[in-house]
């Protein structure tokens, strides 16, 4: 990825550039693997932001500092596999 020393740098030489400064630093050939490459970045991270917000509610509530609430796995083998229950 674009270290932002290197978004720094072209400000100072385009400074019109303001408010798109990510895609204006990226070469054309580049625009859209950086495009598929930003959004498989953003679905990978609310991944771990559901799976993480589980897994502290789950302990939590093991402590007793959360209210007990049912939580049902969508998988009898996988514990881990969480989902709303039907």
């Amino acid at each position: 990825m674009i270290p932002p020393s290197f978004q720094g740098a072209y400000l100072l030489v385009y400074p019109e550039n303001v408010s798109t400064i990510f895609w204006s630093s990226v070469p054309a050939p580049y625009a859209w693997p950086m495009l598929i490459s930003a959004t498989l970045a953003a679905i990978v991270a609310s991944q771990a932001l559901i799976s993480g917000s589980f897994s502290i509610i789950r302990q939590a509530m093991t402590l007793g500092v959360f209210p007990k609430l049912k939580v049902q796995t969508s998988s009898l083998r996988m514990n881990e596999s969480l989902g709303p229950p039907l």
